[in-house]
C-alpha cells in the first residue's frame, strides 16, 4: 500500500481518512518545509505555511493540480511584490535624480537594471528549486 498514488490518497482523504492524510504529510512534510524555508528563510515561519497547507488539504482536500495551483501562485505574488514594490520605488528615485539633472538617463538605467537582474536570477533559481523540491515529488519524480 506504500505504492499509492496521491490521487488515492487525496480521495481517501476527502473521506476523512487520517491514514491516507498521514501518508501525504509524511510523503512531503519536508521537501514543502525546505522549499518554504528558502523563500523565507525562517525555519519556524516555513513549518507555520507547510502546516497550514495541510490542514487547509484535510479540511478540503485539495487534488494534486490544485495543490500544484496554489503553490505556484504564492511563489509567483511572492517575488511580484519582491521586485515591484522596491523596482516603483527605484523608478520613481531615479525619475526625480534625472529630472532635477542629478543623474543621467543611461546611468538611471544601469542602477534599474544591476537591482533587476539579481532579482531575475534568484526567481530562476527559486523556481527551479520550486521544481525539484515539489512538483517533481508531486508528479513522482525524483
Amino acid at each position: 500500500m506504500s505504492n499509492t498514488t496521491d490521487e488515492r490518497l487525496i480521495e481517501a482523504i476527502r473521506k476523512n481518512d487520517y491514514v491516507s492524510y498521514n501518508k501525504l504529510f509524511d510523503r512531503y512534510y519536508g521537501c514543502l518545509c525546505q522549499y518554504v524555508y528558502s523563500l523565507l528563510m525562517d525555519r519556524n515561519d516555513a513549518e507555520d505555511v507547510v502546516q497550514e497547507l495541510f490542514l487547509n488539504l484535510w479540511k478540503i482536500g485539495y487534488t494534486k493540480k490544485e495543490l500544484n495551483k496554489i503553490v505556484r501562485q504564492e511563489v509567483i505574488s511572492y517575488y511580484f511584490v519582491l521586485i515591484l514594490i522596491p523596482l516603483v520605488y527605484i523608478v520613481f528615485i531615479s525619475g526625480r535624480f534625472i529630472y532635477y539633472g542629478d543623474m543621467s538617463l543611461q546611468f538611471a538605467f544601469i542602477y534599474v537594471l544591476s537591482y533587476v537582474i539579481p532579482i531575475i536570477i534568484s526567481g530562476f533559481i527559486t523556481y527551479v528549486q520550486y521544481i525539484n523540491a515539489v512538483v517533481k515529488p508531486i508528479k513522482g519524480g525524483k
